[in-house]
């Protein structure tokens, strides 16, 4: 397993030859975003998209808190 700031790469059952690319927590800081920029651009670089490939994020609720426009607005987008 690749481990780089805790970015890890796994295995992924779905997928005929693939990975998963797994991140930390990130919160909104510029290391994060950094790193966020280069683990894209390696994969632009090096990675086919399948017809089984996917992407997903988890978002906290805490930073939607209990706003109703922001949950209303998070779930427009």
């Amino acid at each position: 397993m690749f481990q780089d700031n805790e970015w890890c790469t796994e295995s992924d059952s779905s997928l005929d030859d693939g990975i998963e690319v797994v991140s930390p927590v990130l919160t909104d800081t510029n290391k994060n975003w950094k790193d966020l920029k280069r683990v894209c651009e390696m994969l632009e670089k090096s990675s086919v998209i399948g017809k089984c490939s996917a992407g997903h994020i988890h978002i906290g609720s805490q930073i939607l808190g209990k706003d109703r426009q922001a949950w209303l607005n998070f779930v427009k987008l």
